[in-house]
Order: structure tokens, then C-alpha cells, then sequence
């Protein structure tokens, strides 16, 4: 994986790293493992030096275990030390296409529809336990899909393992002390350590879609084994003088439980409810003698002027209208892109201070806080009872092993289970998609008299009739967990650049299209003077040429700018433009290098020259009123 490094982003230069906190608890995890190892590893030699290979064994299987729990928080540690945003993150709403590629993707469409409705799309429930589950907590009907399916484990989780500690109570109430007791403590192990493997092996994908029915299963057989228990496992199970071991299991499944409650409270207390799905569209009929396609090459430069922080948009969709080989027909054609989406501080994420000011960060602290108390616990049993074990009898040895594996397993489980919320990071971008259609006429056209003329002019010109545009805008919120993985919609909201100046300037440009065929356009006006005065040059004596090529030269000289008097109505500093309300006249489009006077502000009342551009009207040399 690799990244784009510009010297002028400072903005992503700034991040902070959102593992920041994190980082500590696995800090702290990994020491503690550390100082397992070692321990173990000196008393295993101890036992090897003894003469007693069985424990010299045992200590080499924790030794191991705990080398495995170092190894995974350690090297998530070591990766996320540095935290580097480029260009290139995070991952876009639909595949990108690169400059001047023609194309869609099926996602595309999709944002498309969406801007159109005004609607942020969420799948429904789906079975049972997502009915129950979103029932109990409403707000996840809205969730991000990665927070959705996580809640759901995290709830399967409580059913399933509530259900198992409920089960493992009423056995030990019922068997306590009788012959079978040692053989159903047993049963416990597997069913409890199968369960909880099953939950650290599935992925957190929001697109997973996993069925009902072994959940619903497993559940119906523990709550079965229950009540059927206490009475099938002495008539079934042959006797066998084993010692309990309800220890075990009962940490793992108290720790697992109190995992899934924190866990379920931290995802539901941080949910973003949609706070605004409205979109900013305006449209207009455009009349232009050229053909529909020009219109992209403005298009194209009006985004270039609103790239944010100088990087190109992402281009999710380009159908550019084409016109087929006839004479007339009909066109259409879209454009979606997005702004680089900005990277905006997330509340608390990195910052344990902002943190315990939110909702969800203390159960997301203490969530990491269990994972150092099992890491924790299980460093203090292995320093106490590893060096003195030749004392226990083997049941005893084989249940101090299973006691540090389910506080192991508990360690890694609770950080995996936080992981998602520290890697939750918010942008702000503006989608932007404009769509045209409407019909086209193409035609020969000659200029000039052919019998006596001395020069004439002959093209073919496609004109564009009545064609309808459409600018929509929205100004996006988004979330993703992880820079590299999805990201989803939180809320859409009509857009600051306002779609009426893309519309302005489009519709200048429309009216700058030049062709002698149908002269409307000033730039029509001015090719057809400019023929004119050739042809009456040609009929002229050498002394009339001579005063007539003044004549031209003085009427082709640039008119002196017009001054204007007015208000500044809007001025986006970051995006270098804005406009003057003209006194007496249509606003005035500026760039915001023509201020002369420093830290103007709207409504600032101006002076100003006015200048005729290729696009439009530009206001120039702008000052202050006062200033005159």
C-alpha cells in the first residue's frame, strides 16, 4: 500500500493518529505478556534442570501461548505507530475513473439515485435476531454498516454465552458433589471455547450476511441441555473419576459477557443519526451553436477552479453527450465527481481527555481496560503458581493451564472488539453531479456573396436547442473504520457553492459560442464585422485600404474596463472567488487575488473595474469604498 505526498497538504499532514490511546492499552498488554515469557521460560528450565519433563512441558505450552498473545498485540502496536493520511485515502464511494476515461459503474448509478431521491439507503432487518436487536436499540436502523453487523455479533454474543453461564450454573448447582460432576465440567470446556473461537474467527464485514439458523440452533440446544441435562448425563454417560473444572469456563464466559455488554453499549451510544438527506439542484434551457459535448470542457475547468486544496476530484461517472452522424437527433449525458473528501477531527478518537466526555468513551475505555486486567491476571497467576506447580496434582496442573488460555483468549477478544471504534474517522466532501439532454441540429452554412464577393466563409455547425441542465450538489458526511475499508454515508446536506454559479457560468459560456451560421453570440457579431470590412477592403483604392486597416485596427483595440460600485454578497477565501452585488446591475463573479484591500468581508461595500472575459463579466482591482 502506498500513498501520494504533496508538501502543500498540510491538512492530512496534521491528522492525529486516531490509534493514539489505543496504542497504550496494547503497549500495556505486551509488556505484561513479555514478562509472562520470561517467567515461564526461566521456570521451564528450572523443571528441565529437575528432571520433571511434564512441567517442564506445560510451562513450554504457555510459554508459547503467551508468545502468540506478544506477537498480535505487539506487531498491531508496531503498525500503528505512525499514522500517514495521503492523497489517496480514504476509499472513494464508487470505483474512480481515471482523467478522461467514458464510463459508470454500478455503484455510481447508485449515488446517483440517491441524490435524485434525497435518501440515504439502509438495508432492513433480517431474521430474528435483528429483529430483536433492533427493536431494543431503534438508532441502529441508520448504523453504518460495519457498526450494524458488530452489533449483532456483539448481541448474538450476550444470547448465546448468557445462555451457556446459565446452562454451566444449574449443572453445577445439580451435580455438585455427585459422581458425574467431574464429567459434565468437562463437557463445558469445548462447548465454551468452540463458542468463543467462533466469534474471534468472523470477520467484522458489513456486507456479510450470515443466517439465522445455527444461532438459533446452538441456542435452543444449550437452553435444552439445561433443563434434559441433570437427568440424560447419568443414564448416557459411564462413570468416570475425573476432577471438576468449572473454573475455566466460568472465567471465560463471565469475561466474554461483560466483553459483549461494554462493547454493545460503546457501538449504540456512538451512532451519527442523519441529521439532514437534502440536496441543492437548480436547472436551466440552454440555447448554444455548438455542440452538447463543449459543454464538458467547461464543466471540466469550473471543477478544477473548486478542487479542494488544489487535489482533482474524484470522477465517479462521465457520459459525455454524443451526437450520431444525422442531421438532428437527441443527446444526453452526466457527470458525477466528488471533492477529496477532508479528513474532520472525530470526537475523543486519540484524545483521552475529549474521550470520557462522550457517551460511548468510558465503555469503550473500560472495553480496553478488561483486555490489561485478563492480560493482567493472567501474568500474575503464571508469576505465582508456574514455579510451584510440582506441588499440584495433574487435574490441578491441567486446570491452572485452562485458567491462563481463557484469560488469553479474553485479552485478545476485548481489544478486538474496541478496535473498530479507534478506527472510526469522519470526512466532509461535496458531490457534485451535473446532467444535460435535449436535442441537436447540424447544418452547412456559407457566408459571404458568392457572385461578386471577394471572400466568404462556409462551415458546419451543430446547434444545441433547448437543452435542459441540471446541476445537483451535496455537501457529504461520511465515516469509514480503518482508512483503507469502506465508507459510509451519514448525512447529506445542500451545498455551500451554490449550483446557480456553476449554472452562471455555464450559461456564459453557452452565450460566448461562436458560428457565422446563426449570429447571436458577440463573437458571431465580431467575425461577421471583421468579413465585412475585408470585403469592402478588397473594392477599395490602395489609399482607401490604408484608412480602412486603421479603421479595423482601432475597432479590434480592447474597450477600457467599465468602473463599478457595489457590495460584496459572498467571498470564499478557501476556494479563492466570490461575487459583487452590482449597483444597479447582475452580480459580478472575482478572484479573490484581485482584492487590493486586505481582510474584506461581505458586505463590505466596493469599487471596482469591471473586465469582459472568455467567460463572463469578472470584477478587477477591487477596493474598498473607503479607500477612494
Amino acid at each position: 500500500m502506498s500513498f501520494d505526498f504533496n508538501t502543500k497538504d498540510q491538512l492530512f499532514s496534521r491528522y492525529p493518529n486516531p490509534y493514539k490511546t489505543e496504542n497504550w492499552f496494547l503497549l500495556g498488554v505486551s509488556l505484561l505478556n513479555l514478562a509472562g515469557v520470561i517467567v515461564l521460560f526461566l521456570n521451564a528450565r528450572a523443571y528441565l534442570r529437575n528432571g520433571e519433563h511434564m512441567l517442564f512441558g506445560m510451562c513450554m505450552v504457555l510459554t508459547v501461548l503467551f508468545l502468540f498473545v506478544l506477537g498480535r498485540t505487539a506487531i498491531r502496536l508496531l503498525t500503528q505507530l505512525r499514522f500517514v493520511f495521503g492523497r489517496g485515502y480514504p476509499a472513494g464511494l464508487a470505483p474512480e475513473l481515471n482523467a478522461g476515461v467514458i464510463g459508470h459503474s454500478k455503484q455510481a448509478d447508485q449515488l446517483i439515485e440517491l441524490m435524485r431521491h434525497q435518501t440515504i439507503p439502509f438495508s432492513e432487518p433480517q431474521g430474528p435476531v435483528e429483529g430483536l436487536l433492533f427493536a431494543l436499540f431503534r438508532s441502529l436502523l441508520v448504523a453504518p454498516g460495519a457498526v450494524r453487523e458488530q452489533a449483532k455479533q456483539h448481541f448474538e454474543s450476550l444470547l448465546i454465552h448468557g445462555a451457556l453461564l446459565l446452562s454451566l450454573l444449574s449443572s453445577w448447582l445439580l451435580f455438585s458433589g455427585s459422581d458425574q460432576e467431574g464429567v459434565v465440567s468437562v463437557l463445558y470446556l469445548p462447548l465454551t471455547g468452540l463458542s468463543l473461537l467462533t466469534v474471534l474467527q468472523r470477520r467484522y464485514a458489513a456486507q456479510q450476511q450470515t443466517s439465522a439458523f445455527p444461532f438459533m440452533l446452538r441456542l435452543i440446544g444449550l437452553i435444552g441441555f439445561a433443563i434434559l441435562g441433570p437427568v440424560l448425563v447419568p443414564r448416557v454417560l459411564p462413570h468416570a473419576d475425573l476432577t471438576p473444572m468449572w473454573t475455566p469456563p466460568l472465567i471465560l464466559l463471565t469475561g466474554t459477557l461483560l466483553n459483549a455488554g461494554l462493547a454493545l453499549y460503546a457501538l449504540v451510544a456512538q451512532l451519527d443519526i442523519p441529521a439532514s438527506t437534502s440536496v441543492a439542484c437548480e436547472e436551466t434551457r440552454l440555447t448554444m451553436n455548438a455542440a452538447p459535448g463543449q459543454l464538458w470542457t467547461e464543466i471540466n475547468q469550473l471543477f478544477k477552479e473548486n478542487w479542494f486544496e488544489g487535489i482533482p476530484n474524484r470522477a465517479y461517472a462521465n457520459i459525455t453527450p454524443e451526437i450520431a452522424g444525422e442531421i438532428r437527433g437527441r443527446f444526453q449525458g452526466y457527470i458525477l465527481e466528488e471533492t477529496q473528501p477532508e479528513p474532520v477531527h472525530s470526537s475523543g478518537n486519540g484524545e483521552p481527555g475529549r474521550l470520557l466526555q462522550t457517551r460511548f468513551g468510558p465503555a469503550l475505555l473500560a472495553l480496553n481496560g478488561l483486555a490489561v486486567l485478563a492480560a493482567f491476571s493472567a501474568f500474575l497467576s503464571a508469576a505465582i503458581l508456574s514455579s510451584s506447580l510440582a506441588g499440584f496434582k495433574p487435574a490441578g496442573v491441567y486446570n491452572f493451564v485452562l485458567c491462563l488460555l481463557a484469560l488469553q483468549m479474553l485479552t485478545l477478544h476485548a481489544l478486538r472488539s474496541g478496535h473498530l471504534l479507534w478506527s472510526r474517522m469522519y470526512f466532509r466532501s461535496t458531490l457534485i453531479w451535473i446532467e444535460t439532454q435535449g436535442t441537436y441540429q447540424t447544418a452547412d452554412f456559407q457566408v459571404g456573396n458568392q457572385m461578386n464577393s471577394h471572400f466568404s466563409s462556409r462551415s458546419s455547425v451543430t446547434r444545441t436547442e433547448d437543452a435542459i441542465l441540471r446541476v445537483w450538489m451535496a455537501d457529504l458526511y461520511t465515516v469509514c473504520f480503518g482508512k483503507e475499508n469502506q465508507r459510509y454515508l451519514v448525512s447529506l446536506a445542500p451545498s455551500l457553492v451554490k449550483p446557480a454559479w456553476y449554472l452562471r457560468r455555464l450559461e456564459e459560456f453557452a452565450r460566448n459560442q461562436s458560428s457565422v451560421a446563426a449570429p447571436v453570440s458577440a463573437r458571431d457579431l465580431e467575425h461577421t464585422r471583421t468579413m465585412s470590412g475585408f470585403e469592402a477592403l478588397a473594392k477599395q483604392t490602395p489609399d482607401q485600404n490604408n484608412f480602412q486597416q486603421n479603421q479595423i485596427s482601432q475597432q479590434e483595440q480592447r474597450p477600457l474596463p467599465t468602473i463599478g460600485h457595489g457590495r460584496i454578497k459572498l467571498i470564499q477565501q478557501d476556494r479563492g472567488f466570490g461575487f459583487i452585488q452590482q449597483q444597479g446591475g447582475p452580480d459580478v463573479y472575482f478572484r479573490v487575488q484581485h482584492l487590493e484591500t486586505q481582510d474584506l468581508q461581505a458586505g463590505a461595500e466596493v469599487r471596482f473595474e469591471i473586465v469582459s472575459t472568455q467567460r463572463g463579466s469578472e470584477a478587477r482591482k477591487i477596493r474598498a469604498l473607503s479607500e477612494q
